[in-house]
């Protein structure tokens, strides 16, 4: 069953992307990989 994600305009801090997507349970950038946790 894939997960949900919700593309947001949110700049990723590692790589400055502009592009990442929202899991649910936190953002995670398409270009790097980077993924940023929501406490």
């Amino acid at each position: 069953m894939p997960i949900e994600m919700n593309r947001i305009n949110r700049e990723c801090p590692e790589c400055k992307n502009s592009t990442m997507f929202n899991t649910g349970k936190g953002y995670f950038c398409g270009k790097c990989l980077n993924t940023i946790s929501i406490s």
